[in-house]
Parts: structure tokens; C-alpha cells; sequence
């Protein structure tokens, strides 16, 4: 029994930190706010409840079901001493979007980014959860645009903005604006971007 995630590893050396200005498309921009890392703040809201009650919506047998308890107990056994161990955040976080527990999953994703505030993963992990699971198309922007403010050489996160906005939006405009962001902040990392672009008003 395993559990996949949006992005787990950061690439980016823990306590790395990037500042980010927005390339200019005019009043149609799509703003990715800059974000200082020159510090590291403590965490603004406590650590989440361990002993919160997991809730299983989502459809599985009793033998996933029994599985994957077990694994979140497992995860959370070292959170009990040490509530900074992020990528137990992380994959706890993943666990709950895995078994439905999407309330779950918000909480500890936000906790994750409240120890880790310079990590774009629990951010774009949210932003998924928000547009695909949640159906809640602000907090998925807000969600993305943060990733991106922390993390701009993600490019799959500038993919996964733009759909937002294509798709689900309606914006074609936000779309192209922000895959041309993401095009000029990873010139040689941004084939995908740049062939979504190009191909754009192909029918579809």
C-alpha cells in the first residue's frame, strides 16, 4: 500500500529562500507577490491535534483502510516529540487527501508551511487539494501563487496556475500570462511551458 503526493522532495537546500518580481504583462499581469526569506518567522498557529479523530470518506477496502491508518499512525508517533519534522507534515498531509479527510489534509498541510514558510510544496499540495478535491477556485490560486512567490523555478506549478485559469476560470488571458511568467523566470527549464504556449489556440 503506497501513497502519492503532488511534490515531496523540496529541491531547493532547506533554508534557501528566493525573492520573486513579477514580469510585467500590463495591467493583465498575474501577480506573484515578492516574498522575503531573510528570516525565518516562528510558526503563527499551534501544531495540529494528533489525537483528532481521522475521517475515512473516500472509497476503499477495509484492508487499505486498516493500511493506511496504520501508516498515519506511524507518521505521527515522532510528531509527538518533535512537532518540526516537515516532511512528516507533509506526508501526513498526503495520507488525508489520500483517504478523504480533506480537512485533515488542509490542517496539516498549513502547518507544514507555517515551520517550513521558504517550502513551496505544502503550498502547491494545497492548491490541489483546493481546485481538484475542494472545488474552491480562489484558495487554489492563492495556494499557487504562494508556491510560485517561494518557489518560481517550479515550473510544473506555473502548468498546473495556468490550468487553473484556462479551465476552470475561463481566463485565457491569466492563463498565457502566467506561462510567459514562468517562461521568463526558467529560460532553460521551460520547454512544457513554452509548447503549451505556443500550441495554446490550437483547437483543443
Amino acid at each position: 500500500f503506497t501513497v502519492g503526493f503532488f511534490i515531496y522532495k523540496d529541491i531547493r537546500p532547506a533554508g534557501e529562500g528566493v525573492a520573486v518580481e513579477p514580469a510585467d504583462e500590463g495591467d493583465n499581469a498575474v501577480k506573484v507577490e515578492e516574498i522575503s526569506n531573510t528570516s525565518v518567522p516562528k510558526p503563527t498557529i499551534p501544531p495540529p491535534d494528533l489525537t483528532r479523530k481521522v475521517v475515512i470518506t473516500a472509497v476503499m477496502s477495509e484492508e487499505s483502510k486498516k493500511q493506511a491508518l496504520e501508516k498515519i499512525a506511524q507518521i505521527i508517533e515522532p510528531l509527538k516529540g518533535n512537532p518540526n519534522l516537515f516532511e512528516n507534515w507533509v506526508e501526513l498531509g498526503s495520507y488525508m487527501k489520500l483517504i478523504g479527510d480533506y480537512e485533515g489534509a488542509v490542517i496539516h498541510w498549513k502547518y507544514a508551511s507555517a515551520i517550513r514558510p521558504k517550502s513551496f510544496i505544502p503550498l502547491a499540495n494545497l492548491g490541489d487539494l483546493y481546485l481538484h478535491n475542494l472545488k474552491d477556485t480562489v484558495k487554489a490560486e492563492k495556494s499557487y501563487l504562494t508556491a510560485l512567490a517561494v518557489g518560481p523555478d517550479q515550473v510544473m506549478v506555473y502548468e498546473k496556475l495556468s490550468e487553473l485559469y484556462r479551465y476552470f476560470l475561463k481566463d485565457d488571458t491569466k492563463a498565457k500570462a502566467i506561462l510567459r511568467d514562468g517562461i521568463t523566470k526558467n529560460p532553460a527549464a521551460s520547454e512544457r511551458l513554452k509548447y503549451i504556449l505556443d500550441n495554446y489556440d490550437l483547437p483543443r
